[in-house]
């Protein structure tokens, strides 16, 4: 393991930790307005790389962190006003290009409960099964019950009517009067509304997640270029480079330290 402090670094930097033995590398920034970035880290994968970030809660969408898998990202919100707390975003491909609509496979949304309205008509997770050409509610649990409500829609093809068989409806309390034809169509209008935004937003993720790659990869190309060989090799701290505080690496220590005995 070799660790690495920095001090006054451009890119607000201040601490780097390798791990040898599973190729991970993570990095702390100090709070910044440039890039809000708190924490990175990444891990290579057989089928690509494993990458995490922590954002600072000064966002406008209260993302906190976002893990960003080869076919997959996933993001965390905190504090939000619509409650929603957890997304991830599933695609048929790995994330080497931008995809197209039809190559996501599924948006994954949970929210947080909402008391101001009955529990089963909260909805605590909703799937976009876009492949499947589904839409899938669960509502949170209401008091003393062990199963939630339910509903699914088959969404709409163009220029198709809405019927009642496109909905099925599974619904705890019995007491519930049912929904009319006319409640579940413009709920199902709602869901597909919600859906063309989410693709815009899934554009707009994947945008923030190329810059946050570059930025990474740009950083990490500087500061190579920043040392020589010889100061790369050095495991003592660099007195040319202010930025670098301090190296540590133990298992070197000690090849070092049996060499010279």
């Amino acid at each position: 393991m070799v660790k690495e402090w920095y001090s006054n670094s451009r890119d607000h930097l201040e601490e780097k930790e390798i791990n040898k033995l599973d190729g991970c590398i993570s990095e702390r920034f100090s709070p910044n307005k440039h890039t809000k970035i708190l924490f990175y880290r990444s891990k290579a994968l057989p089928s690509g790389a494993e990458q995490e970030v922590e954002f600072s809660c000064k966002r406008t969408d209260h993302l906190v962190r976002r893990v960003m898998l080869p076919r997959e990202v996933v993001d965390y919100f905190q504090d939000r006003i619509d409650f929603l707390y957890y997304r991830r975003i599933s695609f048929n491909k790995q994330l080497d290009s931008f995809p197209q609509e039809s190559d996501i496979l599924t948006i994954v949304e949970r929210f947080h409960r909402n008391t101001i309205k009955p529990a089963n008509e909260d909805v605590a997770q909703r799937e976009f099964l876009v492949s499947l050409k589904r839409i899938e509610l669960t509502f949170h649990l209401m008091d003393h019950h062990l199963i939630p409500s339910k509903m699914s829609f088959r969404m709409l093809k163009a220029h198709e009517k809405f019927r009642p068989d496109q909905v099925s409806i599974f619904q705890v309390d019995e007491s519930v009067r049912p929904l009319t034809s006319m409640t579940q169509l413009r709920m199902l209008t709602d869901l597909l509304d919600e859906l063309k935004q989410l693709f815009q937003t899934v554009k707009d993720v994947l945008s923030e997640v190329s810059e946050i790659t570059n930025f990474i990869e740009q950083r990490q190309e500087e500061e190579e270029e920043e040392l020589s060989p010889e100061e790369s090799a050095s495991t003592q701290p660099d007195e040319t480079n202010p930025d670098v505080l301090q190296q540590e690496d133990p298992e070197l220590q000690a090849v070092q330290d049996n060499s010279s005995s």
